[in-house]
């Protein structure tokens, strides 16, 4: 995917993307790719697996994401 890398996407495509991710319990990668067909393929986000544990020792694995976002203050915008 080209300038993947020049992309920074809003919190809203963020979100987006994670609508896309798989179970991560049952997902055999560490990373997943998500890329919403909106973007045409253009831009992609990368999210980790990573494994979690409970106090009483269970553990679990949950997506994470370790990118930048952009986040946009518009004037219509109120506090």
């Amino acid at each position: 995917m080209p300038e993947k890398d020049k992309f920074l996407p809003t919190l809203s495509q963020v979100q987006e993307a994670t609508e896309m991710l798989p179970d991560p319990e049952t997902y055999r990668k560490d990373t997943y790719e998500a890329a919403p067909e909106e973007w045409n393929n253009k831009y992609s986000i990368t999210f980790h697996k990573v494994k979690f544990r409970t106090r009483s020792g269970k553990r679990f694995y949950r997506w994470t994401y370790e990118g930048k976002i952009l986040v946009r203050k518009r004037s219509e915008w109120r506090d």
